[in-house]
């Protein structure tokens, strides 16, 4: 096989004909996230921004934005070669870019004293992601039953994490961070048994095409991201963020100390995105039945 064919095969291809992820683009676009996010880190760092809760507050609507484009492709509302640009991975640095640009003018707004930029963000943001869901939702039949379920999953299981953590004093997982992250991880591995089990969906991701066939149901995934989220962020926690007695009060004494928290923010919020943007581009698509 060519180089060219090997490009044609494993990457063109799945793009165009949209038919998911082989385990030679997975592992390329896991390179290019690892790659991006450093390069986040540098660009927030050069642009003097602090990248901590009010940081993923700001920027996190996107998330919704980039999610309902992404249903308008399903809808196949974009037509070629248009419609490249909102398959993933090339929506995130679609997304990417038109977030940017919302945060560098609200740096600007707030700079001058007119309005802090989290509030020009959501400004922006809000009216566009209700605009696209009622340009998704409008005339068309409504599975209610979609996102009650989808949603009452992720939140069930959310609130059985916490009261867990309260009971054995885990407080790191009653951080309301964390709990947004893990809560965003069940809806997507909900909205996949429900997509998969009951709707007859095809899981277009490799590791979770793999354990739905090895273990004859999707239903795997809410174990498998459970115990992973969870994981990950007590990696995230306990050596990044310093955990302590006040879990997540840290005052950085040290350039570095403080270069770890905000890139333990940045991981959380790239980790915040992994389980968001699917979730809510599953949710919708399956709930108008496209």
């Amino acid at each position: 096989m060519s180089l060219r064919e090997f490009i044609q095969k494993y990457y063109i291809d799945p793009i165009i004909y949209d038919t998911g992820y082989n385990p030679v683009n997975t592992v390329t676009w896991g390179i290019v996230l690892v790659i991006c996010i450093v390069g986040i880190f540098k660009l927030m760092r050069s642009m003097k921004v602090e990248i901590d809760k009010r940081f993923i507050f700001a920027v996190s609507p996107f998330i919704f934005i980039g999610s309902t484009l992404r249903v308008f492709e399903d809808m196949e509302v974009f037509s070629p070669p248009w419609k490249y640009f909102f398959i993933t991975p090339q929506i995130y640095f679609v997304v990417f870019g038109v977030t940017l640009l919302s945060l560098f003018i609200g740096l600007l707004l707030e700079r001058a004293g007119i309005m802090t930029y989290e509030s020009f963000t959501w400004l922006v943001a809000l009216p566009w992601g209700i605009g696209n869901t009622v340009y998704i939702l409008w005339g068309k039949e409504i599975a209610i039953w979609v996102p009650f379920t989808i949603i009452g999953m992720g939140v069930s299981i959310t609130f059985v994490v916490w009261a867990i953590a309260m009971l054995l004093g885990a407080y790191s997982y009653t951080d309301d961070l964390n709990l947004v992250i893990l809560l965003t991880h069940m809806m997507d591995a909900s909205s996949t048994y429900v997509g998969v089990d009951l709707l007859g969906y095809v899981e277009k991701h490799v590791v979770p095409s793999y354990l739905t066939e090895l273990f004859g149901t999707s239903g795997i995934m809410i174990f498998a991201k459970l115990i992973v989220i969870l994981l990950i962020l007590k990696l995230i926690d306990s050596y990044l963020l310093l955990e302590g007695k006040e879990v997540h009060e840290v005052v950085p004494k040290t350039p570095s100390e403080k270069d770890l928290t905000q890139f333990a923010y940045l991981l959380k919020f790239a980790i915040l995105t992994l389980g968001a943007a699917p979730a809510i581009r599953n949710t919708l698509r399956m709930t108008i039945g496209v």
